[in-house]
């Protein structure tokens, strides 16, 4: 898509920008589906006419309404408005997994409350029922999509809410691993393993090392896997079994 957005810009319009799913990509947010399938979303400040060219979808917008930022040399709607554009196209689960990537710990590209700010804007307009749910459940914290679907699952069934992605310790103070899902007073960790935990083999070692270590300390850890998620039930069964059981 990057190649098509350097291509486009050169017509571009100076009064356009890049928009919806064109500008969640330029911003590495991770969206369904396949990005090389998708046209590009340009948006024009109204009353200029938007693009009605083959592989382009045009949007207006009322200036002063949205807010546009600067990626890769090109305008490109701000990462919050971005998520209030999806609002009407995406599910609930995924705008809290765009959501919960763009408040990321280590490299946010906004904040909370940057995100509850825009429940104002967002009045009556088509998905502004799923972006004040989606505002609701997205959290600091998480590191992959899969972590916030497995976050979600477990929240949804009642289950307390873990702590993400926080660092475990001895008893002397020693650091012993960083837990995905971390139910501090069980001492219980679930843990999503994607496909390099089992494909790379250093880190299938550092794995059962880690493993080792957080057993011998008295925690309980349940990794999960990308094919147990076809049975949620399974999965909570494990996870409820564990906190019942400290």
């Amino acid at each position: 898509m990057l190649e098509r957005c350097t291509a486009y810009s050169a017509v571009m319009a100076p009064w356009a920008f890049f928009s919806h799913q064109t500008a969640a990509r330029i911003h590495g947010l991770p969206l369904p589906g396949r990005e090389e399938e998708e046209p590009l979303h340009v948006c024009v400040w109204k009353p200029e006419r938007a693009p009605r060219v083959e592989g382009i979808v045009g949007h207006h917008a009322t200036l002063g309404s949205t807010e546009t930022v600067m990626r890769r040399g090109w305008q490109v709607t701000a990462p919050a408005h971005t998520l209030r554009q999806l609002a009407s196209t995406l599910s609930v689960d995924n705008l809290v997994i765009l959501g919960d990537a763009l408040v990321a710990r280590d490299a946010p590209l906004c904040t909370l409350q940057d995100l509850a700010a825009l429940l104002p804007g967002a009045g009556g307009s088509r998905g502004a029922v799923a972006l004040r749910e989606a505002l609701q459940l997205i959290r600091v914290g998480s590191e992959s999509p899969m972590e916030t679907k497995l976050r979600l699952l477990l929240g949804r069934a009642g289950l307390p809410e873990p702590a993400l992605n926080v660092n475990i310790y001895d008893r002397h103070g020693r650091f012993l691993a960083r837990g995905d899902l971390m139910y501090e007073k069980e001492r219980v960790v679930v843990e999503y393993d994607g496909d390099q935990h089992r494909s790379d083999r250093a880190q299938y070692e550092r794995d059962v090392d880690r493993l080792e270590r957080l057993t011998d300390e008295g925690w309980r850890v349940i990794r999960v896997l990308r094919d147990h998620l076809a049975d949620p039930q399974a999965v909570l069964a494990r996870v409820r079994s564990a906190l019942a059981g400290r």
